[in-house]
């Protein structure tokens, strides 16, 4: 009897330690597994740029699971691709369907899975936030143009071609709250933020188009 009541609590314990490996790589839906890595019908490999906004996979953690991974961000299919950290094997792809949110290691940025006010999603880059929970993100997204075929003349050959990354703002003013998108004129930037902090924009120079100057001014707003 001793040694069956064993036994069972062995096993009980084998399955505490099975589940808590489970990882994104187990048990993520809206996901796709493939080993070359390809838009679908678009061969990346024969298109001119990039859709990565890294080249390489950065090391982040998952809030989901608490595990570390390598990750990359594809902006023009807007999805985020990761794989295991101890080996660059099998690339999973996670659909923003579904929340999920990676802290940069050596940095204080985090991924995190976006519906945007145009319903679109995405994962949009945090790049401020506060303890009272809002927090402003950069939208970066990179377009695909259709080359064309030179015809022997005048006409030369232009190849396809992925677009530079475009950026845009968006803020939520508390947690889980809806995304506003920062507007990126002057004038209703300054509309939106408030005559006192035209003011202090002003006073220091600060010009919201660039970005350092962008989040100094918000924070100014909501700190």
């Amino acid at each position: 009897m001793k040694k069956l009541t064993l036994t069972a609590f062995l096993v009980f314990c084998g399955s505490i330690q099975i589940q808590a490996q489970v990882n994104l790589f187990s048990s993520t839906p809206y996901t796709v597994y493939y080993g070359v890595i390809e838009g679908g019908d678009l061969k990346y490999e024969q298109v001119k740029g990039t859709p990565y906004i890294n080249e390489s996979f950065q090391e982040a953690i998952s809030l989901n699971d608490s595990i570390s991974y390598l990750i990359r961000y594809d902006a023009y299919k807007q999805v985020m691709q990761i794989t295991e950290k101890t080996s660059l094997g099998q690339i999973k792809v996670l659909s923003p369907q579904q929340s999920y949110r990676f802290d940069l290691v050596n940095n204080n940025q985090s991924y995190i899975s976006v519906t945007y006010p145009s319903l679109e999603k995405g994962f949009g880059l945090v790049i401020w936030s506060n303890e009272e929970g809002v927090e402003l993100i950069k939208r970066q997204v990179i377009t695909f143009q259709k080359g064309r075929k030179g015809n022997g003349g005048y006409q030369l050959a232009i190849p396809d071609t992925f677009n530079k990354v475009k950026d845009s703002y968006f803020i939520r003013l508390k947690q889980n709250g809806e995304w506003i998108e920062i507007p990126s004129s002057k004038q209703d930037f300054f509309d939106f933020l408030g005559a006192d902090i035209k003011k202090k924009a002003k006073e220091n120079k600060l010009n919201p188009s660039n970005e350092e100057d962008l989040i100094k001014l918000i924070r100014l707003r909501y700190e």
